[in-house]
């Protein structure tokens, strides 16, 4: 009972954030906030919200700007051309690009790393 009520809690805790992120991508759709990559995964980042303790992910394919390398050893990943790592604790700045409520989802943009 204690974990059902401890997921309930969580969901509904997650809804509100991603309800407050909708409203700020409606109303200010150019805003672009601090992040602190927690994880790395061969298939993403995973980023912390500095000012609102929320986490979101970044698909890989999504980052633009050049071609990124999964290295496992380092747990990072490597620019192809300018050899620019991404990796855990390292400081970014992301954007909201769609917030689904129905599926509590999000799908953020990196703008500046």
């Amino acid at each position: 009972t204690e974990r059902r009520s401890f997921k309930a809690e969580n969901s509904v805790l997650n809804l509100k954030k991603l309800r407050y992120l909708k409203k700020l991508q409606e109303s200010k759709s150019y805003e672009e906030f601090d992040a602190t990559i927690t994880k790395v995964r061969a298939n993403g980042l995973i980023f912390d919200l500095n000012f609102l303790s929320f986490e979101g992910f970044i698909h890989i394919a999504s980052l633009e700007k050049e071609y990124f390398h999964y290295s496992d050893r380092a747990a990072c990943f490597v620019g192809e051309n300018s050899k620019k790592k991404l990796y855990v604790g390292m400081a970014i700045k992301v954007k909201i690009e769609y917030v689904d409520l129905l599926f509590q989802e999000c799908r953020w943009k990196i703008v500046e790393y």
